[in-house]
């Protein structure tokens, strides 16, 4: 039998970003955002909630939407190089 992945942050709101996304892009395994947040510069002070990947701008925007009616905070990534931590959460949530 194999365990749940643990889940952050509120429960539905990753289920919220599924809605405009597919599953394989909307992230909210703790091990996998732990891993996804980090890079040179070390671990984020906060985790995110869910990690979201989308491909177009119409998904962007879409998302954009979804986050301000949810009242959560989004946190534009690249490609992971940063040598400052400028990408991570200045708060929780």
């Amino acid at each position: 039998m194999s365990a749940r992945p643990q889940v952050l942050g509120r429960p539905g709101l990753a289920e919220s970003f599924r809605a405009v996304l597919p599953a394989d892009r909307v992230a909210a395994d703790a091990g996998e955002c732990a891993l996804l947040s980090a890079d040179i510069a070390g671990p984020p002070r906060h985790r995110p909630e869910v990690l979201l990947r989308p491909r177009t701008v119409e998904e962007v925007a879409a998302l954009v939407r979804l986050a301000r009616a949810e009242g959560v905070a989004l946190y534009p990534r690249g490609g992971g190089w940063s040598y400052t931590g400028g990408f991570a959460p200045a708060r929780a949530g």
